[in-house]
């Protein structure tokens, strides 16, 4: 995904939608995008929801919770409890 934002940010924005540290900040589950990030992305890529989300699932927990897994590094983000 990566690469194909970078190619979308060098050609098509004057101003890109998002940095770096944003990119990774997604990439690496330390930041929850909210829905209109993710509309963003899938402009800035060319991608759909599903191309993007493909991998993650939610895990729920027995009594209350859960949490959300990424398929390719099957390692849990960090939970949001409210």
């Amino acid at each position: 995904m990566r690469s194909r934002f970078a190619s979308a940010r060098t050609c098509c924005a004057p101003e890109p939608p998002f940095t770096e540290r944003q990119i990774g900040m997604l990439e690496h589950g330390q930041r929850v995008p909210r829905i209109d990030t993710l509309v963003k992305l899938m402009a800035a890529v060319e991608a759909s929801a599903a191309d993007l989300l493909d991998g993650i699932a939610w895990v729920p927990a027995q009594h209350r919770g859960g949490d959300f897994t990424v398929a390719s590094r099957a390692v849990p983000t960090q939970r949001r409890d409210g």
